[in-house]
């Protein structure tokens, strides 16, 4: 249920690239480069593409984290390592980074498929300037989000640390939550000015 939330909400962030303009759309990468115009067969296909790759993306990423974890537990067995160990830990937290990140560039790079199939056209609009990008994320940001992060970072010191967040090394979680707060802090009250102001 969470995954196709997930999915849903990827695809609806990779189709707002495409602003309606008429009969045709205009295709911001990331809703703020430049503007291509492309017709609607186009924005369809686009979607579809990113859709296909997505779910093969996924699809994948689960397989090969299934498999990546039973071969390390198999390998420790056989090998009668310590899973507690310090060499098996950080190899395993190692190779799960680099493997995140190989899977976060792929989706990037399928995020950003339209723009590099579409640089050998004239843009028909410019990028959106600082102001306009400014205007355009505090108008999508919403209170409930802002209020759904102020509560997540007041419970990833308990989440981070098993209930224990003022022991240790623990009490870095505490600080990450903390310079999270700040910066929801900061956000809501640059949405509280533009709201005032618009």
């Amino acid at each position: 249920m969470f995954e196709n939330q997930s999915l849903a909400r990827q695809r609806e962030t990779f189709a707002k690239q495409f602003a309606p303009d008429g009969d045709t759309f205009v295709y911001r990468r990331s809703q703020r480069g430049a503007g291509y115009r492309v017709t609607a067969a186009e924005r369809d296909a686009f979607v579809a593409a990113y859709r296909r790759r997505q779910k093969s993306r996924y699809g994948w990423f689960i397989g090969l984290l299934i498999v990546g974890i039973c071969a390390s537990v198999a390998v420790a067995v056989m090998l009668n390592i310590d899973p507690e160990g310090g060499p098996y830990t950080l190899g395993f937290i190692g190779a799960l980074i680099v493997f995140v990140a190989v899977f976060l560039f792929a989706m990037m790079r399928d995020f950003t498929a339209p723009a590099r199939e579409l640089a050998r056209r004239t843009p028909t609009a410019a990028a959106l300037t600082t102001d306009e990008r400014r205007h355009q994320t505090l108008s999508q940001l919403t209170w409930q989000r802002l209020g759904i992060a102020a509560l997540t970072m007041l419970a990833v010191p308990w989440m981070g640390s098993r209930g224990h967040p003022f022991e240790g090394w623990n009490k870095v979680w505490v600080a990450l939550a903390g310079a999270g707060l700040v910066f929801v802090a900061a956000q809501s009250f640059r949405k509280w000015r533009f709201d005032q102001e618009h």
